[in-house]
């Protein structure tokens, strides 16, 4: 059980952020900051010996996790990163905050599953 989750505010992550914080069986700690965001879950992960879950908006906010993300993966630590990017027809448009996520973690993650979720639709059901 994934049950604690870390949110900084944005636009396009709100429905992630409402779905977590609402769940009975989550902890949602919010930040205002990116980077702080990513090194509290990492700290949690270590401490607790569990997986956290950082959810963020797009664009440079997905840019600003990448150090804790590669201290995480040095460390063993996982993280589980929801990142809410813009829709894939305002990819390489020049739209503010499109910027190709897809590349982001891929040399410290062990599965990106972007691609698979921009074609489908996934519910937050209990």
């Amino acid at each position: 059980m994934l049950s604690t989750w870390f949110d900084a505010p944005g636009s396009r992550s709100s429905p992630l952020a409402i779905a977590a914080s609402t769940h009975p069986l989550t902890t949602c700690i919010a930040c205002f900051d990116e980077r702080s965001l990513a090194f509290h879950a990492v700290g949690y992960g270590r401490g607790s010996r569990k997986p956290a879950v950082v959810i963020t908006s797009s664009g440079t906010a997905v840019s600003n996790l990448l150090p804790a993300v590669v201290e995480a993966s040095q460390d063993f630590v996982p993280l589980l990163l929801l990142t809410a990017d813009r829709p894939p027809e305002l990819q390489d448009s020049g739209a503010n905050q499109a910027i190709n996520q897809d590349f982001f973690p891929s040399q410290s993650a062990s599965h990106s599953p972007s691609k698979a979720l921009n074609e489908k639709a996934y519910t937050f059901d209990k």
